[in-house]
């Protein structure tokens, strides 16, 4: 019995570090996203000499996230004026 006590809260504090660490649904949502080479694939007419314009609304200045915190190394990439996220990149 005491086996459990100590047992189930090492589980537990493993599991929610997992998912605080790692967020499995994000990651796979993050995936998702297209790289750079296949976002400028996918919409030619996206980048104008060295800048990268958006999408959906032309804009050519992004906003660089991380996918859970602000050090994440996972990074996101929206268009700073209608929000949408454009492509990934991850740090290496």
């Amino acid at each position: 019995m005491t086996v459990i006590y100590i047992i189930a809260p090492l589980l537990l504090f493993a599991v929610i570090f997992y998912y605080t660490t790692y967020m499995p649904p994000a990651q796979k949502d993050w995936e998702r996203l297209p790289t750079l080479d296949e976002y400028l694939a996918k919409n030619p007419t996206a980048k104008h000499g060295e800048k990268i314009s958006c999408s959906k609304c032309g804009h050519t200045e992004q906003l660089d996230t991380g996918l859970i915190r602000i050090t994440d190394y996972r990074r996101k990439l929206m268009c700073t004026k209608c929000k949408k996220i454009l492509w990934r990149e991850e740090e290496k």
